[in-house]
């Protein structure tokens, strides 16, 4: 349920200033410590605000648009898809090591969809091994936002805070995942394999158009 909001005189995405005086607003009341991470689209990036997220310790996972460019294991600029690349569709990989992007390290993970396209989540001070599945809470959430909308003329994209689990948050979608999300690689692997633990993935929730296959690959993911 929205609690705060900002009525834009304009058409498009708010800027930097516009986002950052609305979260001040929510940490007046709710305070800091109550953000368990925020969650915002392509849109909301940029070296200001996130140098802003990371200097109030906010927790975030931020979707990245798949040209942004990012230093690969070699130090070369690569775009974001590019690092990500072997991935097929339904299987998720996260880097080992934090990569500087839009000023700030962050880590990064990937999931390839079932279209062909990327989800790409860059996450600071929050765990890495839940981007996916905390993003993907957007996605219920945009199905409010769309009611809303109906009936009020309210900026395009908002952005999201998962409150701690004391403000008791739970979360519905209409839009089950098919199969569990495959790890291409992690840490301790070098082949994929499921989710240790199958219910909690089959709580994931993405739309139609982005529905994952419930595949298995035993390829080998090079180092990125």
């Amino acid at each position: 349920m929205p609690v705060f909001w900002s009525v834009l005189d304009k058409a498009g995405n708010s800027h930097t200033a516009e986002r950052i005086a609305l979260l001040k607003r929510f940490i007046a009341v709710f305070g800091g410590n109550n953000i368990a991470a925020l969650l915002a689209d392509r849109e909301f990036v940029g070296e200001d605000w996130f140098a802003w997220l990371q200097a109030q310790a906010i927790p975030f996972h931020q979707r990245l648009k798949r040209n942004t460019r990012i230093p690969n294991a070699w130090n070369q600029l690569k775009r974001a898809d590019q690092l990500f690349g072997s991935l097929k569709p339904g299987q998720l990989h996260h880097l080992p090591s934090r990569r500087p992007v839009w000023g700030c390290f962050v880590a990064l993970s990937a999931l390839r969809l079932n279209d062909g396209d990327w989800l790409i989540i860059a996450s600071s001070d929050a765990p890495q091994t839940q981007a996916i599945e905390a993003y993907a809470r957007r996605w219920e959430i945009e199905t409010l936002f769309g009611c809303l909308k109906a009936g009020a003329s309210t900026s395009k994209t908002p952005i999201w805070l998962i409150p701690n689990a004391s403000a008791n948050y739970s979360a519905c979608s209409p839009w089950p995942l098919p199969g569990p999300i495959i790890p291409a690689s992690d840490s301790t692997a070098t082949s994929p394999s499921f989710l240790k633990n199958p219910s909690a993935a089959s709580q994931v929730y993405l739309p139609t158009r982005a529905r994952l296959y419930p595949q298995l690959s035993s390829e080998f993911l090079p180092a990125i």
